[in-house]
């Protein structure tokens, strides 16, 4: 081969590594997926696939690990796929578009915190990932958040907890909690009607 041969070679072999639903593309088999953003506040193991999402490439500790992607508009470090800052989206919104279905529980660090326009619009951009997916879960900062699809849901937990929903939601509730919602009981959008319920158990 001719050194412009090579050169084109390499060029396409960097195409297909430098781009998200490619990386995401070489775990057909997982059902987990470890997404890092800018608050990140706890050590954690560090297990593939995972993404780094901008800021959130200053925790990357091997270059070899994960797949790093953003517009770079916070952080100088290079980035496996960058974006252009011109976008109209944020980069976690691209980074959802890009999960395939196979994946069902989404761990969301350090996406907490911050400018609070960031946050809401993370919870938004997360709500249009799971409307028309089923049994899909996101959890933002070891579950102080839990973001779920449409389905039936199960977990323990002692003290109190809300529910919010970014839509007219059907909810049936019961378990070991002080307020539960009847069968097919509607929670209104944005409403205060799940507020501050109180858990004793699963």
């Amino acid at each position: 081969q001719s050194t412009s041969d090579l050169k084109t070679y390499y060029y396409h072999c960097n195409e297909i590594i430098v781009n998200l639903a490619n990386y995401l593309k070489n775990f057909p088999e997982s059902q987990h997926l470890t997404v890092i953003g800018p608050f990140l506040t706890e050590k954690i193991e560090w297990v593939e696939p995972i993404i780094f999402v901008d800021r959130g490439v200053q925790f990357r500790e091997d270059q070899h690990l994960g797949f790093s992607v953003g517009d770079g508009d916070s952080i100088s470090e290079s980035l496996d796929e960058r974006l252009s800052p011109d976008k109209y989206f944020a980069d976690l919104a691209y980074v959802l578009r890009n999960i395939p279905e196979h994946f069902k529980l989404i761990h969301l660090l350090g996406f907490l915190g911050g400018r609070r326009d960031h946050e809401l619009i993370n919870l938004g951009e997360v709500h249009h990932f799971l409307k028309n997916k089923s049994q899909t879960s996101v959890h933002f900062d070891r579950d102080q958040v839990l973001v779920k699809s449409a389905g039936e849901w199960s977990f323990s937990h002692q003290g109190l907890f809300s529910l919010f929903a970014f839509e007219s939601t059907k909810v049936t509730l019961n378990g070991d909690c002080t307020y539960k919602l009847n069968p097919q009981s509607t929670l209104t959008p944005h409403s205060s009607h799940g507020l501050s319920n109180l858990a004793q158990g699963t």
